[in-house]
């Protein structure tokens, strides 16, 4: 396939390069609200997973057999969004839990908090909590969620691809 487009004008040259620009930024976008809902799915998964999501190892079991799933608040929790800044498009995956942190990098904590035999979701959990009144410092497992794959990368590398095909394919 060849295009060829003549440019009467210095103005004309750069009105279409960015109809262009603008072309592509929106197609990407839409690709990258596409991309986030995949993510936010793989993220979410990695919890069921126990960390184990497409090779990465398994987290560190505490308490118990499904670390960070006790109530689901957390897995629940994990959200995606597409801004724009400036000229870039910026994929975000977040979390508004306030203990996300301390689990997906690992802490220190002082806590009075201990795990207890509860009924959860109907069965028996060991990793219910309660507390104590008497505290201790508690080193807390790093079992990030936040991150991506070799296989993220490449769908990630593959939706912008179709997406600027896609742009290519409409002018």
């Amino acid at each position: 396939m060849e295009i060829e487009i003549e440019f009467s004008s210095p103005q004309e040259i750069q009105q279409t390069f960015a109809t262009i620009k603008d072309g592509v930024k929106d197609n990407l976008f839409g690709a990258m609200e596409a991309l986030v809902e995949e993510l936010e799915e793989r993220i979410k998964m990695t919890f069921d997973l126990g960390g184990a999501r497409d090779g990465e190892p398994e987290w560190l079991v505490i308490h118990n057999p499904s670390p960070l799933v006790d109530t689901g608040v957390l897995q629940d929790s994990i959200k995606g969004r597409v801004e724009e800044e400036g000229d870039d498009i910026v994929v975000v995956m977040f979390t508004n839990v306030p203990y996300a942190a301390t689990h997906n990098f690992g802490d220190t904590v002082d806590t009075d908090v201990r795990p207890t035999k509860k009924e959860n979701r109907g069965r028996t959990s060991t990793s219910m909590w309660q507390h104590t009144g008497e505290f201790r410092e508690v080193d807390i497992p790093q079992r990030e969620f936040l991150f991506l794959t070799d296989k993220d990368v490449d769908d990630i590398e593959q939706h912008i691809a179709l997406a600027v095909e896609a742009f290519g394919e409409q002018i």
